[in-house]
């Protein structure tokens, strides 16, 4: 959980050769100097502290919907309640980067929780699929997907508006996509 310090990250190299750095999202590679986001080469992040929204070094009573997230902006790192749903909070501060960097070759890193336990989402994104899934939380899992796919696709949208989206790579990963499937 703690990035070795002399380890560099994609981040560092994209910022050494002057573009703009920014991640939202789950930061599991340390909470704490020398190992946080702004530490680690992002020059604009807002991200929450631990492996999980609501883990032991999170702030204190987040629950994926009106959280508190660490920002780090203009060199500076606050505490700060964001409203809504985690994923789009993140995505929402991921747009609102790339808006500010639209003229500058930029890299963000969006690293979300869902799909993931705990299984918490807007009861309209898991609703589609009470009557289809019936295992254990399969319809928040399932919501937590179609969340995320929707966000993606604000995203996108965002990047052919801005002119953006033929110049730009885009790569989807994730490492919790069989988490509960």
């Amino acid at each position: 959980t703690m990035l070795h310090p002399s380890e560099k990250t994609i981040a560092n190299h994209f910022a050494e050769n002057g573009y703009k750095t920014g991640m939202t999202g789950k930061w599991h590679l340390g909470d704490n100097a020398p190992h946080r986001p702004q530490d680690r080469g992002f020059q604009d992040a807002v991200w929450h502290r631990c492996g999980g929204v609501g883990q032991a070094s999170d702030h204190w009573g987040n629950d994926y919907f009106d959280d508190t997230y660490e920002r780090y902006h203009n060199g500076k790192t606050t505490l700060e309640k964001f409203d809504g749903y985690c994923t789009d909070v993140f995505f929402e501060e991921s747009i609102r980067f790339v808006e500010e960097n639209k003229d500058n070759p930029f890299l963000i890193y969006i690293s979300t929780n869902a799909p993931h336990s705990p299984y918490w989402v807007d009861e309209k994104w898991a609703d589609v699929y009470r009557d289809v899934v019936k295992w254990k939380d399969g319809a928040e899992f399932y919501g937590m997907i179609s969340n995320l796919d929707y966000n993606l696709g604000l995203l996108r949208k965002k990047l052919k508006d801005l002119k953006l989206f033929n110049d730009t790579i885009l790569i989807f990963m994730t490492d919790n996509g069989t988490a509960k499937g």
